[in-house]
């Protein structure tokens, strides 16, 4: 490159670095400034179109965007993010820019509820109070309080965890385009594991509210012991409270993300597609949704009542140290409150560990009791029957579909069996769960190699 074009370039380029350190956006990434790319490492010239740092635009995706969203080629203007007042305060995103050049504002992390620690233990979730200043929700926060060792276990957790996010296909966010539908999804993990941030970021939505013409706000909910044990002054069912308290702030807040809240999709997979169909069963769900999406929902799952709840639920508190001989109710609860996150999980995994799969199924249990030791429990204000049995009534009949994902049952018999499962030993269990003549037909169809692991092929049956 001759001398004086390497020096015009060096000098844009300058010019772009001086105006970002005066509040303006840098040179880098992409450009529409073609010399500002010659000598800047990793930037991308956009032929014919608008700059951002995150990616190139054409005239109409940036006439979408509001003032100051672009560099180099325009060096006096700034930076921006987008903005939305909700009922508790103004929230700061994020513009994400899909593979295709569609951009999304994202916000992340936004606090739906109060603190669920302390005196809120156990507790229903309180909504959050409104805060003065704007808060910038501009990543993921903490997965709730879990063990494990699954992929869909997050490293980054807490217990002060009721958080949501929410992608904007309007990425003004208060323009005047017609308000679209809206996705609210909730995560599988057998009601103990996973996060809204999903394993290797699989539930960041912009793609998905880009492309589907879709508001998706995804969310956590309270998990294990934390999100559903059930005792004598505890009433159970925390995490379908959050769940639903999720689905309120929509309908409170849809409208300035750009979304309809007359056109709401409840959406889960595996514990969380169960969740969605508690909802229609649940009459203090009503009018909160207005379709549902369930993917590898095993709807024929019997759930706990309450006194067979509170028997495996008092059987925690006992391990945890706080079902002593006398103690009375108010003083059992006052101790689970006051333990601390490592004791909590510690408890958890003790009772988990006490279930054993195979000898509950030959017990007499269903498939899935010992994989779900914690989930809603039936036979309260929540969720007065259990869903899908004789004699019990829709509350949100609602448009619905529902579908299984490829090898959902693996994930759950690898995690629950860990050790190598015999071809007999799975002969018994379909005795036991389908009864003799009809277990020849489910062998024939899911054989099991000479000395192979059958719990290859009890994960396809429970597909």
């Amino acid at each position: 490159m001759p001398l004086p074009m390497r020096l015009l370039s060096l000098v844009t380029l300058l010019a772009c670095i001086f105006s970002a350190a005066n509040g303006e956006a840098k040179c880098s990434g992409f450009a529409s400034d073609e010399k500002a790319c010659n000598d800047a490492k990793g930037c991308t010239f956009c032929t014919g179109g608008w700059a951002h740092t995150h990616g190139c635009y054409t005239d109409e995706a940036a006439s979408r965007l509001p003032p100051g969203m672009f560099n180099c080629g325009n060096l006096n203007q700034t930076l921006s993010q987008p903005s939305v007042t909700t009922t508790t305060g103004v929230v700061l995103g994020t513009f994400e820019t899909v593979k295709d050049g569609a951009v999304v504002a994202s916000f992340k992390g936004i606090p739906y509820a109060e603190s669920p620690t302390g005196g809120n233990r156990f507790m229903p979730p309180k909504p959050h109070t409104p805060w003065t200043t704007p808060y910038n929700a501009i990543s993921f926060g903490p997965g709730c309080l879990q063990d494990g060792h699954n992929a869909d276990v997050p490293t980054y957790q807490s217990e002060d965890c009721l958080q949501l996010n929410v992608f904007s296909p309007d990425s003004s966010s208060v323009s005047n385009a017609p308000a679209k539908p809206v996705a609210v999804f909730f995560h599988g993990g057998g009601f103990k594991e996973g996060c809204s941030k999903g394993p290797f970021g699989l539930y960041e939505s912009s793609f998905v509210a880009a492309h589907g013409d879709v508001v998706v706000v995804t969310a956590n909910y309270r998990l294990g012991a934390l999100g559903w044990v059930v005792t004598d002054g505890i009433e159970g069912n925390m995490g379908l409270k959050d769940q639903r308290l999720v689905l309120q702030w929509v309908q409170d807040n849809a409208n300035a993300f750009g979304g309809d809240r007359d056109r709401v999709t409840i959406w889960g997979e595996s514990a969380g597609a169960m969740s969605s169909l508690a909802h229609m069963y649940s009459p203090l769900s009503r009018h909160l949704f207005h379709q549902s999406l369930q993917e590898s929902n095993p709807v024929g799952f019997v759930y706990r009542n309450v006194k067979q709840a509170s028997a495996f639920g008092n059987g925690f508190a006992k391990i945890l140290g706080c079902d002593s001989s006398g103690s009375s109710v108010e003083d059992k609860l006052s101790c689970m409150q006051s333990k601390n996150a490592t004791e909590i999980l510690a408890a958890t995994s003790k009772a988990d560990a006490a279930l054993e799969v195979v000898k509950s199924i030959l017990d007499g249990g269903g498939v899935l009791d010992a994989f779900l030791p914690w989930t809603p429990t039936v036979g309260t204000p929540d969720l007065p029957v259990n869903p899908m049995s004789a004699g019990s009534k829709v509350v949100s009949d609602v448009p619905t579909l529902i579908g299984t994902n490829t090898n959902e049952g693996a994930t759950f018999i690898l995690d629950g069996i860990k050790k190598k499962l015999h071809s007999w030993e799975l002969d018994l269990i379909l005795d036991v769960l389908f009864g003799h003549s009809f277990a020849k037909e489910v062998r024939a169809r899911y054989p099991v190699a000479k000395g192979a692991d059958a719990r290859v092929s009890f994960g396809r049956i429970l597909t």
